[in-house]
């Protein structure tokens, strides 16, 4: 169940939850907020309301739904905001959060049963630093979204303007129908080995490709890149047991605007619309 934005005087579903963050650095979740009646549906065990008054952001309000009723939108319990924030008189700017929010918008083009991966037609980023608002963009997932993940447009989302997506290096996703080759550059996300396991360039999945991952060797140790950081890879392509790996020569960690998904790349055949389920 998605978190409540008013913005510019309309309710919109957003689909990040800045109250997480303000818990995760520190801050003890209440006890009362995880009593009652709960539901697989709601792992944090409430709904947040938000308000962007001007260009701050404003937590409102926070409720559980009414499990007694058809309408998940109706609030059942209600918790004052100083069940979180005991000094509250009112609403609480969000000082804490700094990151993207987003607020889904349109007709669902793909299900996907797990948080809020449901891609629909489109979403709207909005950069938030310690509480302001410092940018907003709209993607249609239709057009433009339809071979990015949601990975890769909070990133973009995260620049001042997005970088050129043509550049000299290949899209991760055709590596495996390429040939051995030197001086190959392309992008993903670096996720570092553990033990005796291989270190990885990971491509998240988007409407119209699945997820994908390619083996990394000889991972330079300098300079440090750090697990899960978006980066471009500059190696050689090699024949690997079941497909292709990278002899790794250098890596760098790329800049919020930078995409790991190359302007040239071709969605498949199999469209959206077949990939779509019937709406529930």
């Amino acid at each position: 169940m998605p978190e409540i934005l008013v913005l510019d005087g309309k309710k919109e579903e957003m689909i990040t939850t800045p109250l997480e963050v303000y818990f995760k650095s520190g801050h003890e979740r209440p006890v009362v907020m995880r009593l009652g009646i709960s539901s697989s549906g709601l792992w944090r065990e409430y709904i947040g309301t938000w308000e962007v008054k001007g260009d701050e952001l404003y937590l409102t309000g926070l409720h559980k739904p009414d499990y007694d009723s058809d309408d998940r939108t109706k609030a059942g319990e209600v918790f004052p905001l100083t069940t979180v924030f005991p000094d509250a008189k009112g609403s609480v700017k969000a000082r804490w959060y700094s990151g993207v929010l987003r607020v889904r918008r349109g007709e669902m083009l793909r299900y996907v049963h797990m948080g809020f991966a449901s891609v629909y037609s489109k979403t709207l980023y909005l950069t938030v630093k310690e509480g302001r608002i410092i940018a907003r963009k709209e993607i249609d997932n239709k057009e433009y979204g339809a071979t990015r993940s949601e990975t890769d447009m909070g990133w973009v989302a995260l620049g001042e303007k997005p970088a050129p997506d043509n550049g000299d290096w290949v899209d991760a996703r055709t590596l495996s129908e390429k040939p051995p080759q030197a001086g190959l550059k392309t992008r993903g996300v670096f996720i570092a080995g553990i033990s005796d396991e291989a270190s990885v360039l990971w491509i998240p999945e988007t409407p119209t490709t699945e997820d994908a991952s390619i083996s990394l060797v000889e991972v330079p140790k300098s300079p440090a890149v750090p697990s899960g950081s978006h980066v471009e890879i500059t190696g050689a392509l090699e024949k690997a047991d079941g497909g292709r790996r990278i002899k790794v020569e250098s890596m760098r960690e790329l800049k919020h605007g930078e995409t790991m998904h190359h302007g040239s790349f071709e969605a498949p055949r199999k469209t959206i619309d077949e990939q779509q389920p019937a709406q529930r």
